[in-house]
């Protein structure tokens, strides 16, 4: 009687084992990269990402605008001209663009959950994700279309018959000297193929 006893709580103290050990190996991947590194990625440098493409965008529009108005002929039709270009420069740099750029360049330099979101996400079907975030940007359903499979057709191309691209987050194509630059600057991940948006 006794032997059986303690062969029982043996088997008792096995299965109360088990689990922790699980819990503990799930923190330690989890706890990889910290806040303060998730932080300095948004803050450091999506942030100086989404003032850069901002620059860019005002300096390709006023060269647009620059163009345009030497094919105008009139005064009124460049005041129009100066007008649409700055509508269009604040649209392109307001709250919600940046917000909408911030986001993006998070989910691709700021991703810790295997590029989740991006065309590079595990797994073997295509992202769901990915396709409403084509879907919302792009409103007209022929062009939706066509970008969906042109996205699709892309993602077979990297993964080709594998259930993912990536190594410890990045890329496993990107070169180790922009691994280091993206890390350098602070990126915790590289969901894009070539390194930048």
């Amino acid at each position: 009687m006794p032997t059986t006893k303690s062969h029982k709580s043996h088997k008792s103290k096995k299965s109360k084992k088990s689990p922790k050990s699980k819990k503990s190996s799930k923190s330690k991947s989890s706890s990889r990269i910290s806040r303060k590194e998730l932080s300095d990625c948004k803050n450091k440098y999506c942030s100086k990402f989404v003032d850069k493409y901002d620059k860019a965008n005002i300096k390709h529009m006023n060269k647009l605008r620059d163009h345009i108005l030497k094919n105008a002929t009139s005064s009124k039709q460049k005041a129009i001209i100066r007008s649409n270009m700055e509508k269009n420069i604040k649209k392109l740099t307001s709250k919600k663009m940046r917000k909408i750029n911030l986001d993006q360049c998070m989910s691709v330099f700021c991703n810790t959950k295997g590029c989740k979101g991006t065309i590079l996400e595990d797994g073997k079907k295509y992202p769901p994700a990915v396709k409403a975030r084509l879907f919302k940007i792009v409103k007209n359903k022929t062009s939706q279309n066509k970008l969906f499979k042109e996205s699709k057709k892309i993602r077979k191309t990297l993964f080709k018959n594998k259930s993912s691209v990536l190594k410890d987050n990045f890329y496993e194509k990107l070169s180790p000297k922009m691994i280091n630059k993206l890390k350098k600057q602070k990126a915790v991940s590289g969901c894009a193929t070539h390194g930048f948006l």
